[in-house]
């Protein structure tokens, strides 16, 4: 199962093939497509990609102008290339100038055919100093020029022959292409198979995708979770193993939404206001300055550069002057050896300072020393270090203790049980190396899968495209932008979904075709993967008929996906409809949170106030009045259907009197609380700037 080299059915087509091994595959699983033609593709790429460093490698040589009758041989069919003086100088190896000069004439037929350049452009490409960067770049300013209206869509051909130089990256995209619909709306055959080419010489991002099309059954691969948990597994030990390396050239993933100014705040690298001013703080001696400029360039955050020699210099500093935060992390350097030669002892004594001023971590960090140390290697002194780290909260310190039980560490039988205990209190902190122990021990493919896709989204490849999306909107390269969030979304990475969704939505008045589509569809995908804006999103657009007729259930229903996820609009879009009366609301719709309770639900007005008084309830200032008011409002209509009623005569002044002192003490409540919380707000934004 998986094929040999020599016999090509999954070996260099769909992934890796040890991914593949230990897993019942039935038909199903695969593509619906038909699969001959489907694998003659593949050689024809192949084909293809050896004829195009062929022609490049010729005009590099006899020199790019085409000689007398171009014009009329630029109708070369692929049936006479196969016979023309090109072949014959390829196959044959023959030297002389007149062949070599006639090939180097077909080459050039054979470019402009393939790859739709100008003479321009051919004597560009065959002069450039990197041939497949050169031909990448051109292909994502073609894509940028299609959003901008200048050309009617996007030839794949640049990126796809780019892939000819080993470069997966290029594959992935012109797949990309071909699944948004360029150059041709029906083009998923064509767009899967250059994921499986890309995946095959394992690009990252080319896995995810495969695997987030398993996942939802998308784009012709049926959904299938085994098939789905190879690719997300594969690719969540790589983004583990790179946190652990200490390699410089992979970054930490920052996901980041546009569409939230504070999560923006910082991003710009050293142009940034507050990177700047950290460094105007750090050069005058302030320590907080200087070890937060040494964690951002230690991972490579903000904008920076990751730099393990400039994060040592600012953490030294920092821990000279006493701060633990920073004793700590000069202590894990000096133990890694990163932007310095490695000294246990030296380390030892910098993780033991910040230990002593209480500093959590630390604690870790001495265990991980004395459980790790080629010379003092003392496992008992290692797992009370872990466990006063676990007492005080420290998820790494759950995780490494997971290790510890896992391992039988302990000198007892080993626990997996009391392993996963611990690994699922990291894993719930944010800790990758535990969630990903747990999608191995996983007894269902569900659960493995939850925990793999985690892990698999934060790989490092995933953090540099997300990286250049963010670098390019700070530089108001919005088209730029898109494209670079285009490459992420098209891996199943929801907020580069929404990123493209919400930036399209900027750019309708510019190029309402082109940003319509692109906001539907990624909203939509954003949307799959149950980020509750952008329900809201689809909602609204359903019900206002912006993409299409007005469909008043769908956007109900996608309301209600968004109440159960507990988003505010969404709670106050569900209880207005419910309150107007006017449109049909299935039940099951609305049966969660323990909302419905059954006989004691009287009428619309009930659930609405209901729905309202959940609204008022979320975390969220800005719309917390409005769901007060809205609620008080529907009591007040309730009140007025009971007064209007012959049951009202039987109530006495003191109802009123009452019912009157509860709309005064919910609006003073209503008024009162969100005074409260845009306060709260205040301070948080304070604390930030700080």
């Amino acid at each position: 199962m998986g094929g040999a080299v020599s016999h090509q059915t999954f070996h260099g087509h769909i992934a890796r093939v040890t991914l593949y091994r230990g897993l019942q595959l039935n038909k199903e699983h695969f593509p619906k497509f038909d699969r001959v033609p489907h694998w003659m593709k593949v050689d024809e790429l192949q084909e293809n990609c050896s004829r195009i460093r062929q022609s490049i490698k010729l005009l590099q040589q006899f020199g790019s102008t085409p000689g007398r009758g171009t014009t009329t041989r630029m109708s070369c069919s692929l049936a006479d290339w196969s016979h023309s003086v090109f072949n014959s100088t390829l196959l044959n190896n023959r030297q002389s100038d007149s062949l070599s000069e006639e090939a180097a004439h077909f080459a050039h037929i054979f470019l402009h055919s393939h790859l739709h350049l100008n003479e321009r452009d051919i004597e560009s490409l065959v002069h450039a100093n990197n041939i497949p960067n050169h031909l990448l770049s051109s292909s994502h300013r073609a894509v940028v020029n299609w959003l901008k209206g200048k050309t009617d869509g996007v030839d794949p051909s640049l990126a796809l022959y780019a892939g000819c130089y080993n470069r997966p990256d290029a594959l992935y995209l012109a797949g990309s292409l071909y699944l948004i619909g360029q150059p041709v709306t029906d083009s998923k055959e064509q767009g899967v198979m250059l994921l499986l080419a890309a995946a095959s010489q394992g690009f990252p991002m080319a896995q995810l995708a495969l695997g987030y099309r398993h996942r939802f059954g998308k784009d012709g691969l049926s959904g299938s979770c085994p098939m789905a948990l190879s690719y997300y597994l594969a690719i969540a030990k790589e983004a583990v193993e790179s946190l652990q390396d200490g390699d410089e050239t992979k970054v930490l993933t920052e996901t980041i939404r546009l569409s939230k100014p504070e999560m923006l705040a910082g991003q710009d690298g050293e142009r940034d206001d507050v990177v700047q001013f950290l460094m105007f703080e750090a050069a005058y001696g302030n320590a907080d300055a200087q070890a937060n400029l040494g964690r951002m360039h230690y991972w490579g955050q903000q904008g920076l550069r990751r730099d393990f020699n400039v994060a040592f210099q600012y953490y030294e500093q920092a821990a000279g002057a006493g701060l633990p935060e920073a004793q700590y992390n000069l202590g894990i350097m000096y133990l890694k050896g990163q932007g310095t030669q490695q000294d246990n002892n030296t380390a030892l004594r910098h993780m033991t300072a910040a230990a002593e001023q209480g500093l959590t971590a630390a604690l870790n960090g001495l265990g991980y020393y004395y459980l790790n140390s080629v010379n003092s290697s003392n496992v008992t002194a290692a797992i009370a270090y872990f466990e006063r780290a676990f007492t005080l909260g420290d998820h790494d310190a759950a995780f490494n203790l997971g290790v510890v039980y896992y391992n039988g560490l302990t000198g007892e039988t080993p626990n997996k049980t009391k392993a996963a205990i611990y690994w699922r209190v990291a894993a719930q902190q944010g800790n990758p190396g535990a969630a990903y122990q747990l999608a191995l021990l996983a007894e269902t493919c569900d659960e493995a899968l939850k925990y793999s896709i985690v892990v698999a989204e934060h790989h490092s490849d995933v953090g540099r495209v997300l990286r250049k999306g963010v670098a390019a909107y700070l530089n108001d390269s919005i088209w730029e932008a898109i494209v670079y969030y285009m490459q992420v979304a098209e891996a199943g990475i929801e907020v580069a979904a929404f990123n493209v969704a919400w930036l399209s939505d900027m750019l309708q008045d510019v190029q309402p075709t082109v940003a319509a589509n692109l906001s539907y569809r990624y909203f939509c995908q954003s949307a799959l993967l149950n980020y509750s804006v952008s329900i809201i999103r689809l909602g609204d657009s359903y019900w206002y008929g912006e993409w299409g007729e007005e469909n008043k259930q769908l956007a109900i229903l996608s309301y209600s996906q968004a109440a159960y996820l507990g988003n505010g609009q969404g709670l106050f879009n569900l209880a207005y409809v419910i309150q107007q009366e006017q449109w049909p609301v299935k039940r099951e719709w609305i049966d969660f949170n323990g909302i419905l309770l059954g006989s004691r639900i009287q009428s619309n007005l009930t659930l609405a106030a209901q729905l309202y008084d959940l609204c008022w309830a979320q975390d969220n200032s800005n719309g917390q009045l409005a769901c007060c008011l809205a609620s008080l409002h529907v009591r007040m209509l309730m009140f007025i259907n009971e007064m209007m009623s012959w049951e009202w005569m039987i109530f006495s002044v003191a109802s009123v009197f009452w019912r009157y002192l509860y709309f005064v003490a919910a609006l003073s409540g209503c008024i009162v609380g969100l005074v409260f919380r845009l306060e709260a707000a205040r301070g948080v934004q304070h604390d930030q700037n700080m």
